[in-house]
């Protein structure tokens, strides 16, 4: 591979996100997340793909992976999702569709977007309210950048940072301008809640009947990068004026 321009980069960078089918909470279990984690590392030498970065959440998964070769890719996400399909059927004791579709990718070409890109996949657990801070989820490429182990260990990665350590990443901590175009916005939404009901363990119902916990869940999306009033307004049927009343108490 020639060495990686300053600024602009080949279009071998992909971030792929792969997701539940009907919002199926996917990977709940640490088991499951140990067993997709697995297959991913499994069988990125077999189909020559290095990933760069990735987050495996309860009904989604973010992966930010280098390839030369998209057949290479696509082969690759077909075997890590119908080899976890199989897996997650058998232990459910369910039958069909596992993933809701084959997969989303996004080609990344400039450095500064593959650097949002990086902070917005360790970012994830954050954002749904799963940790306070991205060094606290041992299902995301985080610590390994921090301790430069793991996946940073390919030899990709002496190319992309230029030989320097991760510390450039912190300038790009606040990716607010980052936005990825192929993710379900109530994906999102959907993992925010779910993890918000399971830490205050209260029933859905409760998030409409108390006015706090509606309000601090619409003030947090709100905090997101791509979340807008006019998601969450769709999302609980809520009108533009009665958001704004909640967000200016």
């Amino acid at each position: 591979m020639s060495r990686i321009a300053r600024e602009r980069l080949n279009a071998s960078f992909f971030h792929v996100m792969c997701q539940g089918i009907n919002k199926e909470m996917l990977f709940n279990l640490d088991k499951q997340k140990e067993k997709y984690l697995f297959l991913l590392k499994e069988n990125m030498f077999k189909f020559d793909i290095q990933i760069i970065a990735y987050c495996i959440m309860s009904n989604h998964v973010h992966i930010l992976i280098y390839s030369e070769d998209m057949c290479k890719l696509s082969k690759f996400m077909k075997c890590v999702n119908t080899e976890y399909a199989q897996y997650y059927n058998y232990i459910e004791k369910r039958v069909g569709y596992v993933f809701r579709d084959r997969f989303k990718s996004q080609a990344i070409t400039d450095k500064k977007y593959l650097y949002q890109c990086i902070n917005y996949i360790h970012l994830n657990p954050v954002k749904a309210g799963m940790v306070a801070l991205p060094q606290e989820y041992i299902y995301s490429s985080y610590n390994d950048y921090m301790s430069n182990s793991g996946i940073t260990q390919n030899k990709i990665f002496g190319r992309l940072f230029d030989g320097k350590n991760f510390a450039i990443l912190e300038n790009f901590s606040n990716c607010s301008d980052f936005i990825d175009e192929n993710i379900d916005k109530n994906t999102i939404m959907d993992e925010y809640i779910c993890n918000f009901i399971k830490k205050n363990k209260i029933g859905i119902e409760c998030i409409f009947s108390e006015k706090k916990y509606l309000c601090h869940i619409i003030k947090t999306l709100l905090r997101s990068t791509c979340i807008r009033k006019k998601d969450i307004g769709e999302k609980f049927g809520m009108t533009w004026k009665w958001i704004n009343t909640i967000v200016n108490e």
